[in-house]
């Protein structure tokens, strides 16, 4: 009897994981809805930051300090951000060489690189993303108006514990 009662405990318990998962998963997966937009890992992307590619159609920010920047996203000049966390930079290779590979240089562990593109609520491109640590996953970008993008600051969580930059 006893081991009866056990085993309809860790079904109960294995149920109500299982139902929290998928609520879970129906209100964070679907990331666009509504007036937010999300970030979709893009090796492409990735690859014309790392080539220096200064795409003349985007506005860029970055977040962080100027030499050590949390990332840098290119927002389409269709669009204007208004965010206090994010800086105007008027981007150049040679400064995009410096905050890619002087960095990436000083940084002891193992480096991942992370370029998304950013995609609006009607599943519109409205630009890209860079970081060097995935600080994107938990980024709030969301629109005010049409046309005013918002995005937070980027948000670490190494080692269990949530750091802005």
């Amino acid at each position: 009897m006893f081991k009866k009662m056990v085993m309809n405990r860790k079904y109960y318990i294995f149920m109500g994981l299982l139902f929290a998962g998928v609520l879970t998963t129906g209100c964070v997966g679907s990331g666009s809805s509504g007036n937010f937009a999300k970030l979709h890992h893009d090796g492409q992307v990735t690859q014309m930051f790392e080539s220096l590619e200064v795409n003349p159609e985007y506005q860029y920010f970055y977040s962080g300090i100027d030499t050590n920047p949390s990332a840098i996203v290119g927002i389409s000049k269709n669009y204007n951000l208004n965010s206090r966390f994010w800086h105007p930079v008027d981007l150049t290779p040679e400064q995009l060489h410096k905050w890619i590979f002087g960095l990436a240089h000083r940084r002891i562990k193992n480096i991942r690189k992370y370029g998304s593109n950013i995609i609006g609520p009607k599943d519109e491109s409205i630009g890209i993303w860079y970081s060097l640590e995935d600080w994107q996953q938990w980024a709030r970008i969301e629109f005010r108006e049409p046309d005013v993008v918002k995005i937070g600051s980027p948000i670490n969580t190494q080692n269990g514990r949530s750091r802005r930059r």
